[in-house]
């Protein structure tokens, strides 16, 4: 279906190309950053409550 819209609508036809990014999850492992540079993830409540304290 979306083959077909995106001959009249350009924007379905990126769609179309980019779906088989939702095939499979993402999973990502950051042993390596964190052993080379000593990164910590941000937890999400933290890195939440700062871009709501920049957006105010």
């Amino acid at each position: 279906m979306l083959k077909l819209m995106g001959v009249f609508i350009l924007v379905l036809r990126e769609n179309e190309e980019m779906m088989y990014q939702f095939e499979f999850d993402y999973r990502f492992d950051s042993t390596k950053i964190r052993s080379a540079f000593g990164l910590q993830a941000t937890p999400y409540s933290e890195g939440i409550d700062a871009s709501l304290r920049c957006e105010a």
